[in-house]
């Protein structure tokens, strides 16, 4: 870490700031805020603007995806955005199953099974669950996402939200677990990857809603809830800059 006296202007006064603060008053410092954590959304669906240094980092994480249909739209997505561009965005250390739709919670068993089983072999685990799954428990994910962080510290676990549908009243229950999803990655610097923001939002970045919740935008839909072609590239686009990050790097 470089000395305080190299932070830029309004980093140096914070860090000030923050000593000050901490000496002052009942003369004991606050225990700081978890650093933010690499997040993908609807405001990181510009790959091209990732450099190729990045992407090779990204490449060489050993990341593995358990999924089911949605999923399969995102890893179609990385095939075509490969096919198009092999020198800058072929994946060879990523994998992925499609683990089907077995439950809510038997998603997250298969998740908390397979990292136990396979920790040694990936850098980068990943699991989705569905928008069929708008009853999942957002304490039975935390936990178990807790356990095998604290199991596999070494290893990055990465977050996610539910996917949406087009309309539809189950919009509601997977916009509340979602909502507790990036609270909780936000107040504890878990990364994320937000396929519900990234489906929630039109190609100029406005919110698209359905019933007055989030939903997916028609726009990126083949059927109501599955990605189409666009879809698909939008969500390749933000997974590899969430791999970019996760593999260092620091953003535009």
């Amino acid at each position: 870490m470089r000395p305080p006296c190299h932070l830029p202007p309004r980093a140096l006064l914070a860090a000030l700031l923050a000593a000050a603060l901490g000496c002052g008053g009942s003369g004991r410092a606050e225990s700081p805020p978890p650093a933010a954590a690499p997040r993908a959304d609807h405001t990181t669906v510009a790959a091209s603007s990732i450099p190729l240094a990045a992407l090779d980092a990204a490449r060489a994480l050993r990341m593995h995806l358990r999924h089911a249909s949605v999923g399969a739209n995102l890893w179609g997505g990385l095939t075509v955005l490969a096919a198009s561009d092999p020198a800058r965005h072929a994946f060879p250390a990523w994998t992925e199953v499609d683990r089907g739709n077995p439950g809510w919670r038997a998603k997250i068993d298969d998740f908390s099974s397979f990292v136990s089983a396979h920790a040694a072999e990936h850098d980068v685990f990943q699991m989705k669950l569905c928008y069929i799954d708008q009853h999942a428990s957002f304490g039975a994910y935390r936990d178990a996402l807790l356990a095998l962080e604290a199991a596999h510290p070494t290893r990055t676990i990465v977050w996610w939200t539910m996917p949406l549908m087009t309309s539809g009243s189950e919009n509601a229950l997977r916009a509340t677990f979602n909502r507790q999803v990036r609270d909780y990655c936000a107040a504890n610097g878990k990364p994320l990857y937000d396929i519900a923001a990234i489906e929630s939002h039109d190609a100029a970045g406005n919110p698209v809603t359905s019933g007055g919740v989030e939903a997916m935008a028609p726009a990126w839909s083949s059927d109501g809830g599955h990605l189409n072609a666009a879809g698909r590239a939008r969500a390749a686009q933000a997974m590899w800059w969430l791999m970019a990050r996760l593999a260092g790097w620091a953003g535009p």
